[in-house]
């Protein structure tokens, strides 16, 4: 049984980014999160990682910059390199944040000791983060399917630990602004919620979505993403 609390966890991964232009006129920028491709279904991946499947069709957002004055800034004139999205589960409500699992089976475990890595954490700590995978994208300059330049974010190695139907939050944060080397706490800048999304369990889920022409046409630019034919 799969119980969820309450909690906020601010754990990062980072991926592989090029360098951007410098600008000095960010603090008057303002910013705008947009999913351009909600996830649709997942299946529960428990406590365990193996044979993992990600959230299906990836998420997909797209930031817009603006300036002073409410223009658009293109991409290339902003030094996106510290531009990060960190992704959290919610209920379906997006009333409460669900960031940590508890597993009370460990407490009834009668099974032989064994020396999986992840078995042995959980029966120290039976509490576990609800989102397996990368839960923080770096943001990455692509063309869209209109053929402009957009800075994207991608999160196409998400899993949820429990069934049920959630939502996804993603939370967009310039670390460079916050200058976190002498503070500890970045500022949120925009958040946006993903439609309603239904997690099987292994038995009834009905399986993968096919990669959709946006994720294909990311892989055509040379995104590391897998797709689906």
């Amino acid at each position: 049984m799969l119980e969820d609390i309450t909690d906020y966890d601010t754990s990062t991964e980072y991926q592989e980014h090029d360098n951007q232009p410098q600008d000095d006129k960010k603090h008057t920028y303002t910013y705008k999160l947009k999913i351009i491709q909600h996830p649709i279904r997942a299946r529960m991946c428990g406590f365990g990682n193996k044979d993992r499947r990600p959230c299906t069709p990836p998420p997909i957002l797209r930031l817009f910059v603006y300036d002073a004055h409410g223009n658009e800034i293109e991409p290339l004139n902003i030094n996106s390199l510290f531009y990060t999205v960190f992704a959290s589960l919610t209920s379906e409500d997006m009333l409460h944040n669900i960031d940590l699992v508890y597993n009370n089976i460990v407490k009834y475990d009668s099974q032989p000791d064994t020396n999986d890595e992840e078995t042995q954490k959980q029966k120290k700590c039976p509490y576990s983060k609800s989102l397996v995978g990368t839960t923080v994208s770096r943001a990455t300059i692509l063309h869209d399917l209109e053929g402009k330049l957009g800075i994207f974010f991608i999160f196409h190695d998400l899993s949820i630990r429990k069934d049920g139907v959630f939502r996804l939050k993603f939370s967009f944060f310039d670390l460079e602004s916050n200058n976190l080397l002498s503070s500890t706490q970045a500022q949120v800048k925009d958040f946006v919620y993903t439609e309603s999304i239904t997690v099987y369990t292994a038995r009834t889920f009905p399986g993968m979505i096919e990669s959709t022409p946006l994720a294909m046409h990311f892989f055509r630019q040379g995104l590391k993403i897998p797709v689906r034919k």
